[in-house]
């Protein structure tokens, strides 16, 4: 069982609102799927500074270091520290949109979290 969130762009209307379950803790998917993830959940700004982030690091450890195995250290590096605030910073891009935080669901997947939700605010979806 899982810890989810549940944010929503529209409270007043059942019709427009389009819902978003986010899993609390570490993001696996991030950590794998570093630019597929980011750019997935369109987080432009983290892609343009992940990316620029890695052109600099890069630079730096070609004109000191020239560590051999310093991109794929980096690309780890990074990885895991989206890994460890991905899902933070998916939050607050929400927010930033105009989400608004409904509820807390605990459960095993987003889906079924999203269905729990419906269920408890007795709301059917479209066919």
């Amino acid at each position: 069982m899982e810890i989810f969130t549940i944010y929503s762009n529209d409270q007043n209307s059942w019709v427009n609102m389009d819902v978003v379950a986010i899993k609390e803790g570490f993001s696996w998917e991030a950590f794998f799927f570093l630019p597929l993830w980011v750019l997935w959940h369109r987080l432009w700004w983290l892609f343009i500074g992940i990316l620029g982030m890695f052109f600099l690091i890069k630079q730096i450890d070609y004109i000191f270091f020239s560590f051999y195995y310093s991109e794929i250290l980096i690309i780890i590096f990074i990885g895991f520290i989206l890994g460890l605030f991905g899902n933070d910073i998916r939050r607050r891009d929400l927010e930033r949109r105009g989400y608004s935080f409904l509820d807390v669901i605990l459960d095993v997947s987003p889906d079924s979290a999203l269905e729990k939700f419906y269920q408890s605010n007795d709301f059917v979806p479209k066919i």
